[in-house]
């Protein structure tokens, strides 16, 4: 999901963390996207490793009903916008008060992202990578990068491996 290192933090790997580290006040329960992972078009990981499912049009911010939740105090309600087009992934400032970042360069305008970007909303740091997907591993496939598990209520299903596949 970041640079293609073995994960050791949720899903990224100990320099891609330590890249994303999480602002101060920010816990993870701050942050989530309520998109079902069987639709996700794309991911981005917060510091702490949690992998959010984007749609190809999200919208990020403080609004509860928003497409990725952050909440922390330096992000607008409504701070950015991600869209998937025919040449890939863009990012667009909604009119935010603390700006949004690309690989450190702030966004005027709509902006493309590399296959692999660190977005900054505000304070807080994600790492997108539009170039995977998530899946399930099947026995008998070849393994790819596990992310984390899909959890459950038994044992068994707390176990499912939740992986990422290059396409």
């Amino acid at each position: 999901m970041c640079c293609g290192a073995a994960p050791d933090v949720g899903a990224l790997c100990r320099p891609c963390a330590r890249e994303v580290a999480p602002c101060d006040g920010l816990i993870p329960d701050h942050l989530r996207s309520p998109l079902d992972a069987t639709n996700a078009q794309a991911w981005v990981v917060d510091g702490f490793g949690g992998a959010h499912a984007i749609a190809a049009k999200a919208v990020i911010g403080r609004n509860q009903g928003g497409d990725v939740v952050v909440l922390a105090s330096s992000v607008s309600r409504e701070h950015a916008e991600l869209r998937r087009g025919e040449t890939g992934w863009t990012v667009r400032d909604l009119g935010s008060r603390n700006g949004t970042f690309v690989d450190g360069a702030r966004c005027q305008g709509r902006t493309a992202l590399p296959g692999r970007a660190v977005l900054k909303i505000g304070d807080v740091a994600l790492v997108m990578n539009g170039r995977g997907t998530v899946k399930d591993w099947v026995s008998g496939e070849p393994r790819h990068l596990h992310i984390g598990n899909h959890g459950g209520m038994s044992e068994d299903e707390m176990n499912i491996p939740l992986v990422v596949a290059k396409i």
